[in-house]
């Protein structure tokens, strides 16, 4: 993974419960289970009353662009498990606005 990776900063609860969906994709052999779980573990935790405002959480609209594209989407972030999970957009939880990361695509 790059050095140069911008903070997270989670809540505890979306922490368990996305830890829960990277362990039992880590038990499937998946490949996204490793960089989540790497993502996780290096995340900071906080309450949700002390997240800051510009952190991305769970349960939030959030706009971004994917390098090189000329159009911003904006989508809901919600957890795999509400069955409505794009994987995009969960490569954005707990980074700040104005944040980069790269993206990693399963195919």
């Amino acid at each position: 993974m790059n050095a140069h990776l911008p903070s997270i900063t989670v809540t505890a609860r979306d922490h368990r419960r996305l830890m829960h969906t990277a362990q039992d994709l880590a038990g499937q052999a998946h490949p996204l289970a490793a960089p989540l779980l790497h993502e996780l573990r290096r995340a900071t935790l906080c309450e949700p009353e002390g997240l800051p405002d510009d952190v991305i959480a769970l349960d939030t609209f959030v706009t971004y662009r994917l390098a090189g594209e000329d159009t911003s989407e904006r989508r809901i972030l919600i957890h795999p498990d509400d069955r409505m999970w794009p994987p995009t957009e969960l490569a954005l939880l707990g980074l700040r606005v104005g944040d980069r990361m790269p993206l990693l695509e399963h195919r």
